[in-house]
């Protein structure tokens, strides 16, 4: 029996030991946002783990669905690696009426990497300092401003179509592609307000060309501690967030899928990674390994199809 074992395993064995003998690539649907700079300070680390090329490539659109269909699509090898949110594998579910694959069939989730939390951004203009400030200006003149996202249905649509409906104001949704091109019409004074990750607005912030009226999350950031959370500002509850996380094709090997957990992981816990990324932007490391992580977004999946009856989003 123990022969018999040894046989079966020893070639998935040796297929982890030599993975990877290419290069291999990292795709998100976030080009120059927080998600595209993880992706970024996780390759460095894992091309020498790995003594091969890690390459970073942006395929932005569709609420993540044109980076996800590509690993989807990929050899069932390691080699095409998916970084994305939770959007991917709950969110789309519901948004798109005909999906081209099925995320759970396709995909296999490997380890969550980092949680980020939102803040509520307005445009420097907008005549508001606080958060109260903000919810009885919407509920004045609501109808006239507006707010931007990456796609309807996404985190970032999800986050303010929440707490407005908390609030009680109204305001129109304008849906763009990336995130890039939201903070570009923000700056440029075409929207008025954005849930987005506070370390990609903070420096926009800092110089005074937007400002902060709150974080999501129980307390306040670290590398913004001036700026209250929605709890302390009266939205007890505004805990919006996502997490982003690793995935692959579904049907490559399991020992090669616990390999890229095993070096993802050590990546995440080592210095290099803390100094160049998670502590500038007041991030912690996940410790959600596979079946963690599996099992949270399932549960997101639940709570977006609630969610998306509760707002009345229908499918595409």
């Amino acid at each position: 029996m123990r022969r018999r074992s040894f046989l079966l395993w020893a070639p998935l064995t040796a297929l982890a030991a030599e993975f990877p003998s290419a290069p291999v690539k990292l795709i998100h649907a976030y080009p120059g946002g927080l998600v595209d700079n993880g992706a970024r300070a996780l390759a460095t680390p894992l091309s020498v783990r790995w003594h091969q090329p890690v390459v970073v490539e942006p395929r932005p659109g569709a609420n993540e669905l044109l980076a996800s269909e590509a690993v989807a699509r990929s050899a069932k090898d390691g080699s095409t690696l998916l970084v994305a949110t939770k959007t991917v594998m709950a969110n789309n579910l519901f948004l798109f009426d005909k999906l081209r694959f099925d995320p759970w069939k396709e995909l296999v989730p490997i380890r969550e990497l980092f949680r980020i939390q939102f803040a509520l951004v307005v445009r420097a203009e907008l005549p508001v300092t606080s958060l109260t400030d903000f919810v009885a200006l919407m509920k004045k003149e609501g109808a006239r401003h507006n707010y931007g996202s990456s796609g309807t249905g996404g985190p970032l649509h999800l986050a303010m179509e929440g707490f407005r409906r908390r609030a009680g104001f109204e305001i129109e949704h304008v849906p763009y592609k990336t995130i890039a091109q939201v903070a570009q019409d923000l700056l440029g004074g075409h929207v008025d307000a954005v849930f987005i990750s506070a370390p990609f607005a903070l420096p926009f912030v800092q110089s005074g060309k937007l400002k902060m009226l709150a974080v999501t999350g129980p307390e306040r950031l670290r590398i913004a501690p001036k700026v209250p959370t929605f709890a302390e500002s009266g939205y007890p509850g505004t805990d919006d967030s996502t997490s982003v996380g690793l995935l692959a094709r579904h049907g490559t090997p399991a020992p090669v899928l616990a390999s890229i957990g095993r070096d993802a992981a050590a990546v995440l816990r080592s210095d290099e990674f803390r100094q160049t990324f998670l502590a500038p932007n007041g991030l912690e490391a996940s410790d959600a390994d596979a079946a963690q992580y599996a099992a949270s977004l399932q549960a997101r999946r639940g709570t977006v199809q609630q969610l998306f009856k509760q707002l009345g989003i229908q499918p595409q």
